[in-house]
């Protein structure tokens, strides 16, 4: 029509693409639909309206794009891509709301994707660690509270392989981070990672073990877990629950065992203090941090 371009079952051919697909778009409002059968598709084909995407990969999928005014939708299905050395197939979808990214219906496996790729797929997303993922992903919902099931190795260029396994939901506050019924494993996590949020972290080693967390960064944060932390053959671990509220004045309840606590791990932070052995028992600790109540029973060893 005049205000608009339509086609339907039109084959396409570009120097590293075959595909048959439908499509329309309209010159008043700017809308446009998509649809795309690749076998295969080249995304150095399809940078003319994806330009973010890597010129180097290909892959089979059905895809669908949709613009409508500040909303645009990528859907890929029965996807089986290859970039580089990366990997990843399965189903995929997400739809950016001005600078919101919502993920709906993903279902997703991969393997070696590097975290540089993902930073130019996704623009704006910066991850402050270099590595690698892979692993799978079952994703849903807005930036609010979005549905997870996931199992992710990271092999840092650093620190090595960390694993974290989670279920449940997690999102964003606009000023923190939300948990409901967040069940995590870390099989193990690295923490020299940490030392990209805190240089002078005095410890590194491996932390295993589980947490489930409920609550939100910026008000109440509920956490229910059992740690164990090793380093250079000192062990540490710690269960039990934990409510914390983490605003201008931290406030915390700890009820906890430590089952042992390495005091010459503790002593790390403060060397001055001269701490050697481990301690066992209960602690309850219950305040702000300048008026701690402390309620521990312990046994020291040596």
């Amino acid at each position: 029509t005049s205000d608009s371009i339509w086609f339907k079952d039109t084959h396409i051919w570009m120097p590293g693409s075959k595909a048959a697909g439908d499509g329309r778009y309209a010159f008043d409002n700017n809308d446009f639909d998509l649809v795309l059968r690749g076998q295969p598709i080249s995304f150095a084909d399809i940078r003319f309206i994806m330009p973010q995407m890597p010129a180097r990969g290909e892959g089979t999928l059905d895809f669908l794009l949709r613009w409508r005014g500040d909303t645009s939708t990528y859907i890929a299905r029965k996807a089986d891509i290859h970039v580089d050395s990366a990997t990843a197939g399965g189903d995929f979808a997400i739809s950016m709301v001005g600078d919101s990214l919502w993920f709906h219906d993903t279902d997703i496996r991969f393997s070696s994707v590097d975290t540089h790729l993902i930073e130019q797929m996704v623009p704006g997303f910066d991850i402050p660690r270099h590595g690698t993922l892979s692993g799978n992903a079952k994703l849903d919902g807005p930036p609010g509270l979005m549905n997870v099931d996931g199992d992710v190795a990271f092999d840092d260029a650093r620190y090595g392989r960390s694993r974290v396994v989670a279920k449940g939901a997690v999102g964003t506050t606009g000023r923190g981070v939300r948990f409901r019924d967040l069940d995590v494993t870390l099989d193990p996590v690295q923490v020299g990672m940490a030392r990209t949020f805190v240089a002078t972290l005095p410890i590194a080693g491996a932390v295993r073990g589980s947490a489930r967390l409920n609550g939100e960064t910026d008000r109440q944060l509920a956490v229910r877990t059992d740690l164990t932390h090793t380093d250079a053959g000192v062990r540490s671990r710690v269960a039990g629950n934990a409510t914390l509220r983490l605003g201008k004045t931290p406030w915390m309840d700890v009820d906890a065992r430590l089952l042992p606590l390495s005091l010459t791990e503790v002593g790390k932070f403060v060397p001055a203090a001269g701490l050697q052995g481990a301690a066992v028992g209960p602690v309850r600790a219950t305040g702000d941090l300048r008026n701690l109540a402390i309620d521990a029973r312990l046994a020291l060893a040596a």
